[in-house]
């Protein structure tokens, strides 16, 4: 009933939703397009785990998730990241699995490295950081275009999880700072709750804006980061009100 009042649907569309919370397909749930994420993680686990049953080596279990994650690529008519197909997230659980598996195996010696405020982190950052600037401001998309031109565009796929990378290790310095503030440690501890009403605080947030005879219109990056930090901050005092009422009972 939410969803049919705030997205301004009748009844008839109901049979449509319903099919689309059974069939749990990634991009295709309309009213809570996150929610792909929970069986998708599901499926990541139950693969990652048979992988580690047979495979005790960290390099062979970094090979045997890049070439899952290849073949979700170079397989299908489109990349599995692009045009997902199966429900419950299983092509996506392919693809995505390479990077709950790095983390896996480099945690440990990543989180210590990045620990350590010597040159070399800061180099490392500091360029990092740079290459994140580009990306922002859209100026890496001549050379990626370039490169796309070169290696062609699965391949382009394939090679993107290095800047991937390089643009984590330029947030390490931003989660740090971040990290210190209790509003987002608190939220950093509850992401399933994040996850879960998300889609419900951007449409609510959208809808009483129309109901107040405005219209919110997000025009660049800039006003994103502001519009998800509302609704971040709106979420935390929903949750912080919630759990503080559940202890007092």
């Amino acid at each position: 009933m939410f969803t049919l009042f705030f997205l301004q649907k009748d009844v008839s569309t109901l049979p449509a939703l319903l099919t689309q919370l059974v069939e749990a397909k990634r991009n295709f749930i309309e009213y809570a397009p996150q929610l792909w994420f929970l069986p998708c993680l599901f499926f990541v686990i139950v693969f990652f785990s048979i992988i580690q049953r047979f495979v005790k080596n960290k390099v062979f279990i970094m090979v045997a998730v890049t070439t899952s994650m290849a073949l979700t690529i170079f397989i299908p008519q489109n990349p599995v990241s692009y045009s997902p197909g199966l429900p419950y997230g299983l092509d996506s659980a392919l693809y995505y699995i390479f990077w709950f598996a790095l983390g896996f195996c480099i945690k440990g010696s990543f989180i210590t490295y990045f620990n350590h405020n010597g040159v070399a982190q800061k180099t490392i950052t500091t360029l990092c950081g740079a290459f994140a600037l580009l990306c922002f401001f859209g100026l890496h998309h001549h050379y990626a275009n370039a490169l796309t031109e070169v290696i062609g565009g699965k391949a382009y796929v394939l090679v993107w999880t290095l800047p991937t990378l390089i643009l984590f290790v330029a947030c390490i310095p931003l989660a740090k700072q971040l990290a210190n503030i209790n509003a987002v440690r608190y939220l950093g501890s509850n992401t399933l709750f994040l996850c879960g009403y998300e889609a419900i605080a951007k449409t609510s947030f959208v809808a009483f804006i129309g109901i107040a005879g405005h219209s919110l219109n997000i025009g660049d990056e800039y006003y994103t980061v502001v519009y998800i930090s509302v609704l971040m901050f709106i979420l935390y005092k929903v949750k912080s009100s919630i759990d503080l009422n559940k202890s007092k009972y």
